[in-house]
């Protein structure tokens, strides 16, 4: 199976995953005998970098596997069928993180699993890093000496290498016998490439103690609005191809009560509980909380509400359907098995909303895009929407403002990612609460007085590795 993501930290989560692979020669069997042995150097180093994930691969499966003997999972298929999924993806080397059960047991059992391996990221991350750059510099060296770039594969930490191998990276990228584990970025063009989604978190301070835990959405192209096929969808529905041009940060749920009360002592909220997503809370307020919100946050970052094409864009997570989880409305306003999975609303809520969090995330890794609460976005609320190609913004003045996501009390036609809503800004109620975003903005920099960008994931380097190869193709390799 061939994957792809362009994140650094979590691409050695990918390689984790891969288990049992082992990497072959880069290169034809002519290759040079100095190229050979450079490259059996690299592959023992991999090896040994990423030892200690396969290791807790093994554990985790070690574990699924006693799971599945549970006696009080007797009799459950649905359970043990999630099991045997878990256990597949891990065989089979596909990517755990965006994997999705409902099964609260390997819930818990995956999620010990993650923090493990977070907290081993960043020491093997230093390690894959200064081995893949020992690689590329001798690489470019030994280029240069026998006049085989065709025959190379570099991860390159410099622009002028990046830009030699180029050429080779963008013809390996659809080879079957690659793995493609991380790429360079691709000139923009007044927008960005297709985003391929993978999480990665980041917590954000908001004073007195309080973060706010992000998710990083990645800048790239997708179709907003619905489809007039789609179950629920309302006549005058219309899609459009949207580009979001800048990555940006975005809240993982939504805004709790203990995060709002961490800077406003009052709590409006109908529900409280320090869990619970604040409601009750009109546009003029929560941006109140964001302005001092702000006063918190780190140098070139600024807290905001999402546009609406950002709320879609971060709802969809690549997908095209409904839901972010990949499925169609069952039902359009009656129970919707589909949605239960990944939201509240009123056929499974009981009428309340409930703790952030407990259904299962997107592609990003984030929580309750459908459903528990309406969420403010800042763009004045127009109909038709105004669509634009790039970075689309409602109009510039109006009455009401958009709110996104359907809530505890409404329909499953409601929650739909493409479902829009239009609400005063001075009313609060009980269904509408909100989740920030996180934004790079433009700082001084105090040695050169220039403008300068935060830099917001780093996302510079590739390398491609080699997919395993079958018994016979490793015995006529002769061991190179």
């Amino acid at each position: 199976m061939k994957l792809r993501t362009t994140n650094f930290s979590y691409r050695l989560m990918i390689v984790a995953a891969l288990g049992t692979m082992v990497c072959k020669s880069d290169t034809t069997s002519d290759a040079p005998d100095e190229l050979k042995a450079l490259q059996k150097i690299r592959t023992q180093a991999l090896t040994s970098a990423v030892d200690p994930y396969r290791k807790l691969n093994d554990k985790y499966l070690e574990l699924l596997t006693k799971l599945k003997a549970d006696p009080s999972l007797t009799g459950n298929e649905e359970a043990l069928e999630a099991i045997d999924q878990e256990i597949a993806i891990l065989e089979n080397g596909e990517n755990i993180f965006l994997s999705s059960t409902s099964e609260p047991k390997i819930e818990k059992l995956r999620e010990h699993y993650m923090n493990q391996v977070r907290k081993m990221a960043p020491a093997m991350e230093a390690s894959v890093r200064k081995i893949e750059e020992g690689y590329a510099a001798n690489l470019y060296q030994l280029m240069n000496k026998l006049g085989a770039a065709e025959k190379i594969i570099a991860a390159s930490e410099t622009q002028k290498q990046r830009d030699q191998f180029l050429k080779v990276w963008n013809t390996r990228r659809d080879d079957p016998k690659y793995l493609l584990v991380s790429v360079p970025p691709l000139p923009k063009k007044n927008g960005a490439e297709q985003a391929v989604p993978v999480i990665k978190t980041k917590d954000f301070p908001i004073g007195n103690d309080q973060v706010i835990p992000c998710c990083w959405i990645k800048s790239g192209k997708f179709t907003i609005g619905a489809e007039e096929s789609e179950l629920g969808a309302r006549p005058g529905d219309r899609t459009a191809k949207v580009t979001i041009s800048r990555g940006f940060w975005m809240a993982r749920t939504e805004t709790t009560q203990k995060q709002w009360q961490a800077l406003i002592a009052d709590n409006p909220s109908d529900n409280q509980g320090a869990k619970y997503p604040v409601e009750t809370v009109d546009w003029k307020y929560v941006s109140y909380f964001i302005t001092k919100a702000n006063a918190a946050a780190p140098a070139g970052f600024r807290y905001d509400l999402p546009t609406e094409a950002e709320w879609e864009y971060a709802c969809r997570a690549g997908e095209t359907t409904a839901f972010h989880n990949g499925k169609d409305p069952s039902s359009e306003q009656e129970e919707c098995r589909h949605l239960d999975k990944v939201g509240w609303y009123n056929g499974n809520s009981n009428g309340v909303t409930h703790v952030v969090g407990q259904k299962l995330p997107n592609a990003w890794g984030l929580y309750d895009m459908h459903g528990n609460v309406w969420e403010w976005c800042s763009d004045y609320f127009s109909y038709p929407p105004k669509y634009e190609e790039i970075d689309p913004k409602g109009p510039d003045a109006g009455s009401d403002r958009v709110i996104r996501s359907g809530s505890f009390r409404h329909p499953v036609r409601e929650a739909r990612a493409a479902h829009r809503l239009n609400f005063n800004p001075l009313i609060g109620y009980k269904t509408i609460g909100f989740r920030m975003v996180v934004r790079q903005v433009e700082v001084d920099d105090e040695e050169s007085s220039s403008k300068i960008v935060a830099t917001l994931d780093g996302e510079t380097d590739c390398f491609y590795i080699p997919l395993p190869q079958k018994a016979e193709e490793a015995d006529d390799a002769g061991g190179n």
